[in-house]
Parts: C-alpha cells; sequence; structure tokens
C-alpha cells in the first residue's frame, strides 16, 4: 500500500479526506470527524466508535475495527 510505505519509510504525513469508514480505519493514525453539531479527534479505535458517531451523525454505523492499531 502506498500510503503506508510513504508513511514507514519516509515519514511523511498523509491527510485524507473521506468518508469511507473503512478506508480511514485501516490506513489514518489519527482521525478528525467533523459534523454540524460537533467534532472529535483521535486514534481510530477511540474515535471511530458507534456512540461518537451516532453522537456527530445521528445515526450510529455498524463499523468493526479491522488489522489496524
Amino acid at each position: 500500500d502506498v500510503i503506508e510505505r510513504l508513511r514507514r519509510d519516509l515519514g511523511l504525513t498523509a491527510v485524507i479526506v473521506s468518508h469511507d469508514v473503512s478506508f480511514v480505519s485501516r490506513h489514518a493514525t489519527r482521525v478528525l470527524c467533523m459534523s454540524r453539531t460537533g467534532q472529535c479527534f483521535g486514534p481510530p479505535r477511540g474515535v471511530l466508535t458507534a456512540e461518537v458517531l451516532k453522537e456527530l451523525f445521528g445515526s450510529p454505523g455498524v463499523y468493526q475495527h479491522v488489522g489496524h492499531p
């Protein structure tokens, strides 16, 4: 994966804007979620939870962490 190689080998930071929670959870080390009602920031496991997503966006996403800390 290109993003992971750039981060690991060159120490680069990538800023990615995405609505794909699965992609974000696999590649991000930190996540910023923003909505009209608030925002949250932190590691994917702490930020991308059903509770946080429901509070920010009004519906609990079905989400499972796989493969990334």
